[in-house]
């Protein structure tokens, strides 16, 4: 009869994946499957519900229903894409540089008050700083200067020389990766009840540039999040350390 369930639980969570968004329950389980994007490229945002919902009665809420006092584990697994933009112009000599920082960071709420350990958890982030320090394009000779009028030397280059313009050479540097990660969340002694359950994701960017320009965003994609109730042996405890 185990056997049974078994293969009837992995038909329903084949089917589960093949959907949008789709909810799976079980006796001691419940399991959230998004096969979709979950937040488009974003320059940032606060906390946003990615996986389950707010209101337990909408389709998508993750509820799970507990007949006792029990832990409960949360297993969230997510693609987490970062992008990043630094470009730098310099000219004569003056060096210039550009910041861009993305950041993506996850934690799970239970009946919307209950923030699982450990918190806030980064899923993925990325800091990008590009410098140059050019001579820059000369656009004419004024910019050289017979400096000792001696016709038998060279003349040298000065780019502050009267009437000299130099235009800024540029340097530009983008990235932009695509990676799943995953993280174990918990929290300890849920009462009794039917229980909501959130996956929530804030998009953080931050930059910085003096003559070139910056951009830094972030992707959340496909995700799955399992909840499973457990508990623990009498006098066992969740050490947390500082």
């Amino acid at each position: 009869m185990r056997k049974h369930l078994a293969v009837l639980f992995i038909a329903v969570l084949f089917c589960a994946v093949s959907s949008a968004q789709q909810t799976v329950t079980g006796a001691k389980s419940t399991v959230q499957v998004a096969d979709l994007t979950l937040v488009d490229w974003s320059a940032g945002q606060p906390w946003t519900t990615i996986l389950g919902h707010p209101n337990r009665a909408n389709r998508n809420a993750v509820l799970i229903k507990l007949s006792e006092q029990k832990e409960l584990l949360f297993s969230v697994s997510l693609e987490c894409g970062l992008y990043t933009q630094t470009l730098v112009k310099s000219s004569g000599g003056t060096k210039d540089t550009s910041t861009a920082q993305a950041t993506v960071q996850v934690r799970v709420l239970v009946d919307g008050n209950s923030l699982a350990f450990p918190g806030p958890v980064t899923f993925c982030e990325r800091f990008q700083q590009l410098s140059a320090k050019l001579q820059g394009i000369i656009e004419n000779l004024a910019c050289f200067v017979d400096a000792d009028n001696d016709p038998t030397t060279p003349p040298v280059f000065d780019p502050d020389a009267p009437g000299c313009v130099l235009t800024a050479e540029e340097i530009e540097l983008v990235l932009r990766t695509l990676n799943a990660n995953a993280f174990f969340f918990i929290l300890p002694d849920v009462g009794v009840g039917t229980h909501n359950v959130e996956v929530q994701a804030r998009i953080a960017t931050l930059g910085s540039a003096q003559l070139g320009s910056w951009d830094a965003k972030a992707l959340i994609g496909k995700g799955v999040v399992v909840v499973e109730n457990h508990r623990l042996a009498k006098g066992d405890n969740i050490v947390l350390q500082p």
